[in-house]
């Protein structure tokens, strides 16, 4: 039997929550744990949804983060203040 793991899906190791990396998205580049990005990642995901749903709107950032909340693709307890700072100050850069 094979097992097949998604790096992008592995979270959880204790290097992950102390150790700084860089993501680049868009022109941006954040510098956060790998823990951080992967819900970064997620976030991205939702937000770039919320982009094809609502084409040529311009977008109202608490109308943009309450889509986010309410189809986030993990449990809201998990989003730090850190997370949402990073994803909130980079916002433009997550729709690239």
């Amino acid at each position: 039997m094979r097992t097949i793991i998604d790096e992008d899906e592995w979270i959880g190791e204790k290097e992950h929550s102390e150790e700084i990396t860089a993501y680049e998205v868009g022109g941006d580049v954040i510098f956060c744990t790998i823990d951080e990005m992967y819900y970064l990642k997620k976030l991205r995901k939702v937000y770039r949804r919320y982009i094809k749903e609502h084409p040529n709107c311009i977008d109202d950032t608490d109308e943009v983060w309450d889509y986010i909340l309410e189809h986030l693709p993990f449990k809201k307890k998990l989003l730090t203040d850190n997370i949402i700072n990073m994803f909130k100050s980079h916002l433009e850069a997550f729709g690239i």
